[in-house]
């Protein structure tokens, strides 16, 4: 779950990218659904994996430093997009957003596939 619900699930942006005037606008509400559905179970499965693998003591801190890296990167992104949104259409930012939400769970599919016990590679 870990590795493909963000990716995957990011790819029904695609939707808002199609939308238009009148009933496409739905489309917007369904990829929307979808996303958020995605980023759910992939905050369950990365928080689950976080407790499983950290030592007790070290718990407090290990949130602490994950929730300030998650939500100032968060609003950086929320910049980001605001700039970029200035200087080419919304469609584009859309685009920029899916692409980059796809892309940021790449190192997590990397780094858990080398630990995996299916993988007769690793």
């Amino acid at each position: 779950a870990l590795r493909w619900w963000l990716p995957v699930s990011s790819i029904f942006g695609l939707l808002m990218v199609a939308a238009g005037s009148g009933w496409s606008v739905y489309l917007v509400a369904v990829a929307d659904f979808f996303m958020m559905f995605g980023a759910i179970v992939f905050n369950v499965a990365q928080t689950s994996a976080r407790l499983e693998i950290c030592p007790p003591p070290m718990l407090g801190r290990m949130n602490a430093t994950i929730r300030t890296v998650v939500w100032s990167a968060g609003a950086l992104g929320s910049l980001a997009g605001a700039g970029l949104g200035l200087l080419v259409a919304p469609r584009w930012v859309i685009l920029a957003g899916i692409a980059l939400t796809a892309l940021s769970t790449w190192w997590v599919c990397l780094v858990t596939a080398r630990d995996d016990p299916a993988n007769p590679t690793s």
